[in-house]
Formats: C-alpha cells, sequence, structure tokens
C-alpha cells in the first residue's frame, strides 16, 4: 500500500468515528476536572476505547487516571500522547477535552491501518499537564523507555508543524528584613523592599542577554506592611 493510500484509509476511519469523537469530548468538556481528579474523563476515554475492542492498561504509574495502550509489533514505537485536565476556575480553556479525544481516535485509526507496517502505536494519555508533571509518573514507570517518538496534538487556530513550546518553572522568592523606627533610627532596619526592587530591576536586564525563546516573568504578591 502506498504512502498516499495508507494516509486516505486512517481518514476514513477517523471520519468514521467522528460524531462518537465530537460527543465524547464535549462530555469531557462539560465535566471539567483538575490534575490527578481526571476519573470522568479516564472512565469515558477508556469506555470508548473497549467499545472499540480495545483494553487499556489502567493506573500506570500509580496514577488512578492514567492509562496505556497498544498495536502493532516490533520496533519501532510510536507513542501519542493525550491529556485530559482542565484549568482551575476556567474548565478546559486549553483544550484538553479535545487532545485526550484525539489522540484515542487517532489510536484507533491506526491500529486499524497498521497491515504491512512494521512496529507499534502506543496511546499514552496522561493526566495532570497543567499543574503537577503527569508525565514524570510516566516516564519513571518506564512507558517512555523504548519510545522512538512521540507525537501529540493541540487546538489552535491555523495548522501547525513542531511549533514552539515553552515549559514553565516556578520559583518564590522571599525577601527578609529588619524593622526599626521609620523616622529615629531607619539605619537600623533592613528594608526587604528594596532589596527586592534591586533584584527585580536586575531580572529585568537579563532579558537582553537570555535567548529570545526564554520568558521571565514575576508579581510582587507582598510589598511589606507599613
Amino acid at each position: 500500500m502506498s504512502p498516499a493510500d495508507r494516509k486516505r484509509r486512517i481518514g476514513e476511519r477517523v471520519d468514521a468515528r467522528r460524531d462518537a469523537l465530537d460527543r465524547l469530548a464535549l462530555e469531557i468538556h462539560a465535566r471539567p476536572e483538575l490534575a490527578f481528579e481526571e476519573r470522568f474523563a479516564a472512565d469515558a476515554l477508556c469506555a470508548y476505547l473497549e467499545s472499540e475492542g480495545v483494553h487499556p492498561r489502567r493506573g500506570i504509574g500509580g496514577l488512578d487516571t492514567a492509562f496505556v495502550a497498544e498495536a502493532g509489533s516490533g520496533e519501532p514505537v510510536v507513542a501519542i500522547l493525550g491529556e485530559y485536565d482542565a484549568l482551575p476556575g476556567v474548565g478546559h480553556a486549553c483544550g484538553h477535552n479535545l487532545m485526550g479525544t484525539a489522540a484515542v481516535g487517532a489510536f484507533l485509526a491506526l491500529r486499524e491501518t497498521l497491515d504491512g507496517v512494521r512496529g507499534r502505536v502506543r496511546l499514552l494519555d496522561s493526566p495532570a499537564e497543567e499543574r503537577g508533571n503527569g508525565k514524570t509518573y510516566l516516564i519513571k514507570a518506564g512507558v517512555f523507555g523504548d519510545v522512538a517518538a512521540a507525537l501529540m496534538y493541540h487546538p489552535g487556530d491555523r495548522d501547525e508543524v513542531d511549533p514552539l513550546m515553552l515549559a514553565m518553572v516556578n520559583l518564590d522568592i522571599e525577601f527578609a528584613g529588619k524593622a526599626a523606627h521609620a523616622a529615629a533610627e531607619p539605619h537600623e532596619g533592613v528594608n526587604a523592599l528594596d532589596g527586592l526592587l534591586l533584584g527585580w530591576n536586575a531580572l529585568s536586564a537579563l532579558r537582553l542577554t537570555i535567548r529570545s525563546d526564554s520568558r521571565v516573568h514575576g508579581i510582587i504578591t507582598d510589598g511589606g506592611k507599613a
């Protein structure tokens, strides 16, 4: 089978499930769940897989809401990743209801079109992307150990392959001062706010020298009390 014919067949298998996948995505959208609590989403996605004759392994990496399914044989192993956790206060504003559903749909379509192809497709639907580093648990469980390539879809306003994606690291810094009488003995005190502002300005100056694909932002949560 030519690559073009195989691509057409994959598209046909996706289209055949379009209505069911749409309903599944909307059901998950209507029941947003935070990181590590995505029980409805995981149950719904696994139930749909089981209705298609696929029996995913659940509880991967000690996470109740993580699951894995696989099709094919041999090497290489290509992973299809999905997510389904929501954002606090705003629900599925990042479209993870679509991502988890799309991963399942892609896996099922590929599973039915692997004839004559050496290798395996592994569905890795993982919880806690927004907060909690769910994939770290899966890495420690070894499910990525033999993966040659991993692919994931993210909803957006344009079609784009290999876009720039940024990781996020939170850092909390607390400046401690020393109280003193502002009129009589200010020299006996240590102004924590001055230290904070000096550090903030130094950090702002670094933006001129760090890579253009790095982002450094922050807020002051407490400027002190008089």
